[in-house]
């Protein structure tokens, strides 16, 4: 399929909801701010249209690079061909369960990192602190295991949901998951939508401090 406006809006029809822009310059989407344009870039509103966009993408055999804060990324002037996914509207934080002494939150992979440490810093949710400062979202977080000064990722993920390059969503235990220093076992071909993370509770005011 030819990476058109028109094609695309008949290959999905009604089985997408979202923004699609084509030939977007990527500089606006990367700290750096530099490189060429993207085919398109598209941000689908919810898991559904996810699903339905990576369908049509396996059908067409068209190429993605699912893009996070773009805080980690060097684009060519060239750009990049076929569809750059974005997951900016992914971006919920809820509570599943909490203990008088733990709490579980379910997050989506577009919030931003800093987003989530602060919303732990105001709770009192233990776990994160020396992520403080580090940018990008909780997606590219954890397929980096991203950490500091003692702190990483995985140690307060329980699971993470993937979508596959085919569309099937799976949830994987993160002992599963092969974390590693700054790593991760999840494939390049597969994109995380959410994850339960498990924190312990403390007052607020010692968790700021930290």
């Amino acid at each position: 399929m030819e990476l058109n406006r028109e094609n695309w809006e008949a290959s999905l029809k009604e089985y997408y909801r979202g923004d699609s822009r084509f030939g977007e310059p990527m500089k606006n989407h990367t700290s750096l701010a530099i490189g060429g344009t993207a085919d398109v870039l598209t941000s689908p509103e919810d898991p559904l249209s996810f699903r339905n966009l990576m369908v049509v993408l396996k059908k067409e055999t068209i190429p993605f690079f699912p893009l996070g804060g773009g805080t980690n990324l060097l684009v060519r002037d060239g750009g990049m061909e076929g569809v750059v996914i974005s997951l900016r509207a992914f971006n919920r934080i809820e509570v599943l369960q909490e203990t008088d002494n733990s709490v579980e939150l379910f997050v989506e992979a577009g919030v931003l990192l800093q987003k989530l440490v602060n919303f732990c810093k105001g709770k009192g949710y233990a776990g994160i602190e020396g992520l403080t400062g580090i940018p990008g979202t909780v997606g590219g977080a954890i397929c980096g295991n991203s950490g500091s000064f003692g702190y990483e990722v995985r140690n307060v993920t329980a699971s993470v949901v993937i979508m596959n390059s085919e569309g099937r969503l799976d949830r994987h235990n993160a002992a599963d998951l092969a974390f590693s220093y700054r790593s991760s076992g999840i494939s390049q071909s597969d994109i995380v939508v959410s994850a339960n993370l498990r924190f312990q509770k403390d007052a607020a005011k010692e968790v700021a401090a930290r």
